[in-house]
């Protein structure tokens, strides 16, 4: 009886410390510098304005490549994105 009573126990602390846990995850704040180092990435700040497409060849699909502000900036038919 005591066995069972320690392992309801802890399934209830365990239960208990997911909720808080999963309930406390999910609100992270960035800040300024980390946002702009973020875009700065995404935008390929290269200078050179050359695009880097890894399409590789497949009959009947489409690669559609887009840039950090979700323009598209290649479309390749006959293609998927590998």
């Amino acid at each position: 009886m005591k066995t069972k009573r320690f392992y309801i126990i802890g399934a209830v602390l365990l239960a208990a410390m997911g909720t808080f846990a999963y309930q406390n995850h999910g609100d992270t704040k960035k800040s300024d510098l980390a946002i702009e180092n973020i875009e700065a990435l995404s935008g390929g700040e290269g200078g050179s304005g050359a695009t880097v497409v890894n399409c590789l060849p497949m009959p009947g699909a489409t690669c559609i490549v887009m840039n950090g502000n979700g323009d598209v900036v290649y479309i390749g038919r006959d293609q998927y994105a590998g």
